[in-house]
């Protein structure tokens, strides 16, 4: 089989309630924008129907769907550097599994790596999260960008698109656990 243009990453920890809208949105947005795609679920340790979900998902669409499952959280690090080992896309995005993140927006980010970026990082404008994450995240993103070359709006955003190759390059927590299942 042919490998996909593009995948989405997602790594899950307790979104069982959000695995068919977020699946349900991608698969809305590649029909509109006929492109080949997979999409892959990285359950980082969930305690609740997660896995379940996904398991739904992967037996009903095994085309575009591909999962990783860790026995326990190892972080969002480790679920990432998993997400992207597994990845055939030439084109790499990551976004969040609770729904922070717009699917419909992947266009845009895809038509931006095509032109030639090796990374585009979304902007969650109308954070979702606590007061103490939303103020802590402000207070990081003015510290990160006063001392350092690359000015972003929001370092912490999740939704990002990556050319593969460096997307593979990036040295995410070297020592992650390296046993996890793959269907």
């Amino acid at each position: 089989m042919k490998s996909p243009e593009i995948s989405v990453v997602i790594p899950v920890l307790d979104e069982a309630e959000n695995i068919r809208i977020i699946y349900e949105e991608i698969i809305s947005v590649f029909k509109r924008n006929h492109g080949s795609f997979e999409i892959i679920f990285i359950n980082d340790g969930s305690e609740d129907l997660t896995q379940a979900e996904i398991e739904k998902f992967f037996k009903k669409d095994k085309l575009h769907v591909k999962a990783i499952q860790f026995r326990s959280n190892f972080g969002k690090a480790c679920a990432l550097r998993a997400g992207f080992q597994l990845a055939s896309g030439k084109i790499i995005v990551t976004l969040d599994g609770d729904l922070q993140d717009n699917p419909d927006e992947l266009p845009k980010f895809i038509d931006k790596i095509k032109e030639g970026y090796d990374l585009v990082c979304g902007w969650k404008r109308h954070r979702k999260d606590s007061f103490l994450k939303n103020n802590t995240s402000k207070i990081f993103n003015v510290f990160t960008n006063s001392i350092s070359k690359v000015k972003l709006h929001d370092f912490n955003c999740g939704f990002k698109a990556y050319r593969a190759e460096i997307a593979k390059e990036l040295n995410y927590m070297e020592n992650c656990i390296d046993t996890f299942l793959c269907f």
